[in-house]
């Protein structure tokens, strides 16, 4: 326990003590906060105490001046572990940590932010694996932003490490911080503990150790009540009394101000003028090192900073200078002329070596504009951007932009552009969007132009609107003129847009053009996105799975390079293969990319990759999983400020519901969906969620609802030159739909164009909506004989892909035929499978269905041994002597369902044994049975 330099905070020490010494217990962090004095550092070192030698410690103690810098904090805390665990880091993340540190100079390629946090995330857990690990920031108001961004990541994401942050900070500073280190502190792991004033006693031995001042008990009081109990503004009391010699008489006030901040300006202007100038570098300067000091100062600086040393306002260690208390700066740079202060400026610019610190030297020296300091500052704006720090990088380019010259549109365009860019790299569209609306009004006409408007129609599309992205970005592409490399980016860019739109034939026609420009004249990664767009609007207008297009795109397909998962060429080709029936692979790809990704820190891409891994789990039947996937994927999507992505997590969401039978919860992402997709012209998305909508209808026996839903959705798909069954999954919906509200015409021809591009492909799951809906159609004209061998075609496609539901829906169809057609035994033996797939999977709508249909059956009751086709496979698996764990992994089945198979199977037979069960199964297969 530290000790005796910490007064009056035994409780406080103690909740400190218990909070370090039970790191074991996994990842938590505790947020000490005080105002300014109240003794928050002390705490903050007495936690780094409690450590003890079984404990790796790292800290870093970040000042105002040094809030403004790159990965400040970061190097403090992470920089001596790199090379000692640099071998286990992926490559992308030792890169990137390296480029942000600065440790490779001259790297071909600009850090990514989110890489650098994954990169902080690997190297603490693979620390805390070695030992229990403590990591300790004083005075977080100031760790700058890139550092903060980066050990936020780390920290909320961390699960069961043996890991303890421990934070102070200023309690009116909390709400700033929230916003800018919001990772940090919105964590439900984070404790605080709030420093109340220290009591008289207290206060009595702070003066008397520090000061070696005894005074009157009434006295004593007076100065704590003065001093609010704050032990630094009591001791800055307790020093101008002794400086005044003389003590109040009984009930007279203390001969002093009330005011901490004036007590520090009076006890700093008794310095010389030249140490006054020494402490204004030093509080200006982030780094204060020495050297850098003494050669801004000139000659005399270590009289002058000795002086300083003397009077207890600054401390030396290591060829460092700080303040003995954070106030003593503030009160420095606040008490200075603006003259002096800008005269310090230029001093530490002139003294330091470059880089970001020493352009921010410049433009704070700046009177006005100064071209010259706008060059540096812009300058120093791309090595930010280049070590994955785009919170710094905008900030550069924005203090450059406003000491631009009039009369210099070109490097006003080239300043907000960088701060643009930079602006949503860090999330922050909205003032993205105002730095690039003013690079597009000052940029010259043609191929400047239309790179401004290609990149302020990106920032468009991910934050508020696909169809005004793409109307700018038509307009873009008008003016880049004859530039192939800026043409294919505009293309590329629009084929997605009017994908999103719904406009398939749009789609291709920009995809192509961007392939051919980009073969012509890069960049590479646009012409892998393109040929996996050709490949995507290929399959969309029914030509197939165009595997040789999908192949290259992958093989050019580069991880490192910053772009949204929908632009991904691996993306792209999982949803064909999944709308495809090639659902194995597609999930195989899916798995891929995020492990790629989340190795890069890329935490946005998740929302896109997670709803169509949700839609697959819809597919496979994994449903209660597929939608918490989907639901954490609308989550996330909100968390990271991604409106148009929603249209497609509600989706998914709403999709898992309503095949659930949540109709309610279905409804709600509907609307949602629904609502985001108009908001934002992504029309794809808001007829994905129309089509949910009159799947639930249909589900709860409302075909006149569903019918009005899906005609414009049909008309609209045919229309935009959709002509591939597998991307329309509520077709089979359409055509029920119809049938059962007597337009068999309607329903005869989706039928047939289903059959015919489906057999055209080999499409299973279209083949299968077919057979089914030629039996319904069969059933309604009384042709019982080929309605049911209908259905036998169908069961014989949903046999050639793993997709339950659609079989569940069929064998229902084919029971409640047989069941009109009273053949009993088939009606039941198929009703009784249908139930068992929809209860498996949850289909509540749908298995009530199936058990009213059953309750129709009259006839004989079902013989011992009729068991319906999945009960004998259970049963044959059982009496082969595998266990219900075993049965279930082998038909892709929960343990739970296979004991309520069981519990049906068991009275069918006759028996209350799984022995009794074999005996029974191999009595019926022997000769003469």
């Amino acid at each position: 326990m530290p000790s005796t330099s910490v007064f009056g905070r035994e409780l406080e020490l103690d909740r400190i003590a218990a909070f370090v010494r039970a790191v074991p217990d996994g990842p938590a962090a505790l947020l000490i906060e005080g105002e300014a004095g109240a003794g928050k550092t002390a705490l903050w070192e007495a936690a780094l105490a409690c450590g003890g030698t079984e404990t790796g410690i790292v800290s870093c103690r970040p000042v105002q001046s040094e809030a403004t810098l790159s990965y400040a904090g970061l190097g403090d805390l992470i920089g001596g572990a790199i090379d000692e665990l640099a071998a286990g880091l992926p490559a992308p993340q030792r890169r990137a940590l390296d480029v942000a540190l600065r440790l490779e100079v001259g790297s071909a390629r600009a850090a990514d932010h989110r890489a650098v946090g994954a990169a902080t995330l690997s190297l603490l857990a693979a620390r805390s694996r070695a030992e229990p690990m403590l990591i300790a920031i004083d005075d977080l108001q100031w760790l700058d932003r890139p550092s903060a961004r980066a050990i936020g990541f780390a920290f909320r994401r961390l699960s069961d490490e043996p890991i303890r942050l421990v934070m102070t900070a200023r309690p009116e500073s909390t709400t700033t911080i929230a916003s800018e280190h919001g990772d940090l502190l919105r964590d439900r792991r984070v404790e605080r503990l709030r420093l109340a004033p220290l009591s008289v006693g207290a206060i009595e031995r702070v003066l008397r150790e520090r000061l070696d001042l005894t005074l009157p008990r009434t006295a004593l009081v007076h100065l704590r009540d003065t001093a609010r109990g704050n032990p630094l503004f009591a001791l800055e009391v307790g020093r101008a009394l002794a400086d005044a010699g003389a003590l109040p008489g009984p009930g007279q006030p203390l001969p002093i101000t009330g005011d901490l901040h004036e007590l520090l300006v009076q006890r700093l202007r008794r310095l010389s003028s030249d140490v006054r100038d020494a402490l204004l570098l030093t509080a200006l300067l982030a780094h204060p090192i020495e050297d850098t000091l003494a050669r801004a100062f000139g000659n005399g600086w270590d009289v002058a900073i000795d002086r300083g040393r003397q009077a207890g306002v600054v401390e030396a260690t290591t060829g460092t200078v700080r303040f003995v208390h954070p106030l003593f700066a503030t009160v420095v740079a606040s008490e200075a002329t603006e003259r002096e202060r800008r005269d310090a400026h230029r001093r530490l610019a002139d003294a330091c070596n470059g880089g970001e610190e020493r352009a921010r030297h410049f433009a704070l020296a700046a009177k006005g504009p100064d071209e010259r300091v706008a060059m540096a500052l812009e300058d120093a704006a791309a090595q930010a951007t280049r070590r994955g720090a785009p919170d710094a990088a905008a900030e550069l380019a924005e203090l450059a932009r406003s000491l631009t010259p009039d009369g210099r549109p070109h490097d006003v365009f080239r300043r907000c552009t960088i701060a643009g860019q930079a602006r949503f790299a860090a999330g922050d569209s909205v003032r993205a969007l105002e730095h690039l609306v003013e690079a597009e009004s000052v940029a010259a006409p043609g191929s400047e132009r239309g790179g401004a408007r290609w990149r302020l129609a990106r920032v468009r599309y991910h934050h508020d609107n696909i169809a005004a992205s793409r109307e700018i970005l038509e307009q873009a592409r008008l003016e880049a003129g004859d530039d192939p490399a800026l043409c294919a980016a505009i293309d590329h860019d629009l084929a997605y847009t009017c994908f999103a739109m719904g406009d398939v034939r749009a789609t291709r026609r920009h995809a192509m053009s961007a392939a051919d420009l980009a073969a012509r004249a890069g960049p590479e990664q646009i012409l892998a996105g393109a040929i996996a767009q050709v490949a995507v609007a290929d399959f969309m207008l029914g030509d197939g799975v165009r595997t040789d297009l999908m192949d290259r795109a992958r093989a050019l397909e580069d991880w490192d390079e910053p772009r949204p998962a929908l632009l991904r060429p691996s993306v792209a080709v999982a949803h064909v293969y999944s709308w495809a029936d090639r659902i194995d692979e597609a999930r195989i790809l899916l798995g891929t990319s995020e492990r790629e990704l989340l190795e890069r820190g890329d935490e946005g891409a998740m929302p896109f990759l997670w709803y169509h891994v949700a839609e697959i789990d819809c597919w496979t039947g994994q449903w209660e999983r597929g939608l918490a996937r989907a639901v954490d994927a609308d989550r996330l999507a909100i968390q990271t400020s991604q409106e148009g992505i929603r249209t497609m997590t509600c989706y998914a969401a709403a999709l898992l519901a309503a095949h659930l039978g949540r109709t309610d919860d279905a409804r709600t992402y509907v609307d949602q969906g629904v609502g985001v997709g108009t908001a934002t012209g992504h029309a794809l998305g808001a007829a994905l969620n129309l089509g949910v909508l009159g799947f639930l209808e249909l589900s709860l026996g409302r075909p006149d609802h569903a019918d009005a839903i899906f005609q414009p959705l049909v008309e609209r798909a045919r229309s935009n030159g959709f002509d591939e069954p597998g991307t329309a999954w509520w077709v089979a919906d359409v055509i029920e739909t119809a049938i059962l509200l007597g337009d068999h015409d309607r329903a005869t021809a989706l039928t047939e164009w289903v059959d015919a591009r489906a057999r055209a492909i080999d499409r299973p799951t279209g083949l299968a909506v077919a057979g089914r809906s030629r039996a319904l159609l069969a059933a309604t004209r009384g042709h019982v004989d080929e309605a049911l061998g209908a259905c036998d075609v169908a069961m014989t496609e949903h046999d050639r892909v793993r997709i339950p539901f659609p079989r569940g829906r069929t064998l229902l169809v084919k029971g409640q035929i047989a069941r009109r057609a009273r053949k009993w035994g088939v009606a039941r033996e198929a009703l009784a499978e249908a139930l068992t797939v929809f209860e498996q999977l949850g289909a509540v709508l749908w298995a009530t269905r199936a058990r009213d249909e059953l309750a129709r059956i009259g006839g004989r009751r079902a013989a011992p041994g009729d068991l319906t086709e999945s009960e004998r496979q259970i049963a044959d698996l059982v009496a082969e002597g595998h266990s219900n764990r075993e049965v279930a992994e082998i038909l892709f089945l929960s343990p739970r369902t296979v004991s309520a198979n069981l519990a049906r199977i068991y009275p069918k037979l006759g028996v209350t044994s799984r022995t009794e069960m074999a005996a029974r199964l191999r009595s019926s297969q022997s000769p003469g049975d």
